[in-house]
């Protein structure tokens, strides 16, 4: 594939929840190690998933964007059509 500085009309920006400092994804199988260097050292991390904290970000992101999408409504009812 020839490389090019235009962005082609499909392209679809991908953005990683783990990222280096230098901007790099940060593998799941690196995470997994860290976690459990930290979960040998802090009890309280005993039966954590890492993996949970996808769906806690998940839940608490679909909330905030039901709360700002609900008080716009109530704010400014006339903008709105239904």
């Amino acid at each position: 594939m020839e490389m090019t500085e235009d962005v082609p009309e499909n392209y679809m920006e991908i953005s990683f929840v783990c990222l280096r400092k230098d901007g790099c994804l940060e593998l799941p199988a690196t995470v997994e190690t860290a976690y459990r260097t930290a979960a040998r050292k802090v009890p309280e991390l005993e039966g954590f998933r890492f993996h949970t904290l996808r769906h806690t970000y998940t839940t608490n992101l679909i909330c905030l964007l039901l709360f700002d999408y609900t008080t716009f409504i109530l704010y400014f009812p006339q903008k709105h059509k239904a």
